[in-house]
């Protein structure tokens, strides 16, 4: 065929033997579909090469010129068969052709299709036999084109798809029989944080994967490399050149590579499944800024345990910078004691479930900080876990606090051992400092109404924050009046703060009825609602442990008096019923009138006792209800039930003093009794120890302290000697033959009970003087 002058030849036959008729070496029509061109040189061969479209070329010959002609036609046009035309017989140029390049041999026929048996029988077997041979070298050369062409178009198809791969950013890998990279697209290198591809070529592909995912990595890329099928997807982490670790769903298949057999293995990234961080913020939905707003502690750790995220507040309270948090393994958060139940919570986590616990953090320099943790699994959009996210909140305040309650509550039964308000009031300062950190703290408490005292301080209290305040005074004296707590943050901005001082802070709490607890610092808001709470309730304690020593002051108090009325009946009360029983059996035996008068004379004597004591057990009890009272009427109130014709008293200007008008007429009345029974003016020189006083000729004088509230009581009789001053108020003490000895004791107890201050000293006429301080 001859197409614009160009001959176009399916199978050329290269016949070196010289002969003319080489259709004993190949048939005219190899098959349907094919022409055949036939040439006795190698170089017209080559001509038709270049000039035409061969399939195939059969060379046929002797000796080494087979071989050599295969060479250089092969050499030539990669996309024609060669094939050696040989005798089987013929072994050395078989062999010699085969290793020249030709794809496959065909046998040899004769030269000039003659036989020299011309009879019937010997052309028949011929023929048979031609037609033998046509058919087997039609079906080589058929098959030599057809590997030809599939071998040309599979390496136009590779070439085609290194070309595309190249330009691609897919990450694909091409793995030799060695395990070594032999090809590496752009797409690989940028993915895996290679500067370009051929940094990759030659590197054994295991070190591009996880350790852990090595052995089944090589499995299956010999698996393609043997057994020439591909693999099913499989999930694989590879490192980056960094030693960032990628998750990467891996396909493998079997590919050419310059004519070899590789493994090609193209990697898609699933990291998103698997970044807790990616997961967390649902793809950009929520933006790691805003996890680093949040005010608690936050973290968020893969399913490897290791930190991939902590947030601004987190690396701010810890001391850590972001590349320092990002190398952490999350249990090295937390200090060795709370390590253990760190990892549960973790594992728990992991296992999918929500937990919380408390824990101590671990700073970069060491110190502790109470927090509270809640973790949470963390899922990718297929529902798996990937990680965990760890919110924390610092509790420590609240843990102080709770620790303090703790604390104090043992104070508080502490304190109510204490004996005297000092005690109760130096162990209160004692625990303020050593269990709420006040360096510098006091308790004052009040004193005669109008001041308040320091009973107690820390030792490192300035003076000037112990020294006597009255009620009116400074933050200590509002706080009392008041009965309110107060926390200044600054003192120089707070008027009622005097003196001020070099402290700026301060916490003034009322101690009940009893005084005040402050404590002051240096810095200013030093002091918080926390440290106002636990001072309040210090002081609490402080309180009810002055009320019990109240208490327990009283029912001494009371025990006493129970004493002197064992004492009475034991004593005074006995001697006159002896008396009485003695003169009764004279009385029987003479009927002597004098006998009956000294009965009479015992029972007045101890109905005396009786209304003594009595008048005495309630002296001691608080005044009910006062109000305003004249003195001046309560005088004339009081001289009436003991006035004697000889006796006289007169009334000053008195003032009006709040009192129970009952106690202060019985006060008045005993004082009166007591100067008409002892002070007899015309026995002065006698003895003191028995002093005259029936219808004694005695002055008394009621009138103003001069210089203090309050007033006096003053009678012009014998007096009180400054050495028995001491003794007139206790129990049983008299200087008359028929006193009980109660009179002045009640006087005081009545006194005491108003909260008045009584004293006696020397009247302006010698005789006895009683002031009474209101």
């Amino acid at each position: 065929m001859t197409d614009g002058g160009r001959v176009d030849v399916d199978v050329l036959f290269l016949n070196l033997a010289g002969t003319s008729n080489g259709g004993g070496a190949l048939p005219d029509d190899v098959r349907e579909g094919f022409s055949v061109r036939r040439v006795s040189t190698v170089t017209t061969a080559v001509d038709v090469l270049a000039d035409s479209t061969v399939a195939c070329v059969v060379v046929a010959g002797t000796g080494s010129t087979v071989a050599d002609a295969v060479t250089e036609l092969a050499a030539i046009d990669d996309s024609a068969a060669v094939l050696a035309a040989v005798d089987v017989s013929t072994d050395d140029v078989a062999v010699d052709a085969l290793e020249a390049g030709a794809d496959d041999l065909v046998p040899v026929g004769s030269d000039d299709g003659a036989s020299d048996d011309s009879d019937d029988g010997g052309s028949d077997d011929d023929e048979r036999n031609g037609d033998v041979r046509t058919r087997v070298v039609a079906n080589r050369v058929e098959n030599a084109v057809r590997r030809r062409r599939n071998a040309r178009q599979a390496s136009v198809t590779y070439e085609s798809r290194d070309a595309l791969l190249d330009e691609a950013s897919v990450p694909v890998l091409l793995v030799g029989d060695d395990g070594r990279v032999v090809h590496a697209t752009g797409g690989a290198a940028t993915y895996l944080g290679y500067g370009d591809a051929p940094a990759m070529i030659g590197e054994r592909v295991e070190s591009f994967v996880h350790p852990e995912d090595r052995e089944r990595t090589m499995l299956g890329l010999y698996d393609v490399l043997e057994g020439g099928t591909s693999t099913a997807e499989v999930e694989l982490r590879l490192l980056t050149a960094d030693g960032e670790i990628r998750h990467a769903a891996v396909t493998t298949s079997p590919a050419y590579y310059d004519g070899e057999l590789v493994a090609q293995t193209v990697a898609k990234d699933v990291t998103d499944r698997h970044d807790p961080v990616r997961a967390l913020t649902r793809r950009g939905a929520v933006l790691p800024a805003a996890l680093d707003g949040l005010e608690g502690l936050l973290f968020v750790a893969d399913a490897q345990w290791r930190v991939q995220f902590g947030n601004e507040h987190l690396r701010e309270l810890l001391g850590y910078d972001e590349a320092t948090v990002k190398s952490l393994d999350p249990t090295s958060l937390f200090p060795s004691a709370d390590r253990d139940a760190a990892v549960d919570a973790l594992e728990t986590a992991l296992d999918g479930n929500a937990v919380a616990f408390e824990t101590r953090v671990s700073t970069a320099t060491g110190g502790p900080i109470d927090c509270e943790f809640r973790l949470r699994p963390v899922e990718n959009d297929d529902g798996d876990v990937v990680g965990v996210v760890g919110v924390g909140q610092d509790v420590g305040e609240r843990v102080r606090r709770e620790r303090a309650l703790r604390t104090l509550n043992t104070v508080g039964s502490d304190l109510k051992t204490s004996e005297t308000p000092t005690e109760a009031s130096e162990r209160t300062v004692a625990a303020a400092t050593e269990v709420l950190d006040m360096e510098f703290c006091g308790v004052s408490l009040i004193e005669d109404d109008d001041y308040l005292d320091i009973v107690a301080a820390s030792d490192e209290l300035e003076e000037t924050w112990t020294m006597r305040m009255s009620v009116d005074e400074g933050v200590a004296g509002l706080t009392y009046r008041t009965g309110r707590s107060f926390r200044v943050d600054e003192l120089d901005a707070f008027e009622e703060a005097d003196p001020k001082g070099e402290f700026h802070s301060l916490i003034s709490v009322p101690v009940g009825e009893y005084g005040v607890f402050q404590a002051v610092a240096d810095a200013p808001s030093a002091f918080d609602e926390t440290d106002l709470e636990l001072a309040e309730l210090l002081a609490r304690h402080l309180a009810t442990a002055l009320s019990r020593i109240d208490r327990v002051a009283q029912l001494r108090e009371q025990n006493e008096r129970l004493s002197e009325f064992a004492n009475v009946v034991s004593h005074d009360l006995r001697n006159p019923l002896t008396l009485m029983q003695a003169e009764l059996e004279m009385a029987e035996e003479r009927g002597d009138p004098e006998d009956f008068e000294r009965v009479r004379d015992a029972i007045t004597r101890m109905d005396a006792l009786i209304d003594d004591l009595l008048t005495l057990a309630r002296a001691g009890e608080g005044a009910a209800e006062t109000e305003p009272v004249d003195v001046a009427m309560a005088v004339t109130e009081a001289w009436a039930p003991v006035s004697s014709t000889t006796a006289s008293v007169s009334v000053g200007d008195v003032p009006t003093v709040d009192a129970d008008p009952s106690r202060l007429r019985q006060l008045l009345e005993n004082l009166f009794r007591n100067a008409v029974e002892h002070g007899s003016t015309s026995s002065r020189t006698e003895s003191d120890d028995a002093v005259e006083h029936a219808g004694a000729n005695v002055s008394v004088t009621v009138g103003a302290l001069p210089d203090d509230a309050g007033f006096f009581v003053a009678d012009d009789g014998p007096g009180v000697p400054a050495e028995k001053r001491e003794r007139v108020f206790e129990s049983g003490y008299t200087t008359a033959e028929d006193g009980t000895g109660f009179g002045l004791r009640i006087v005081e107890d009545v006194a005491d009970a108003h909260g008045w201050s009584v004293s006696v000293t020397e009247s302006a006429d010698g005789g006895a003087r009683f002031e009474f301080r209101t």
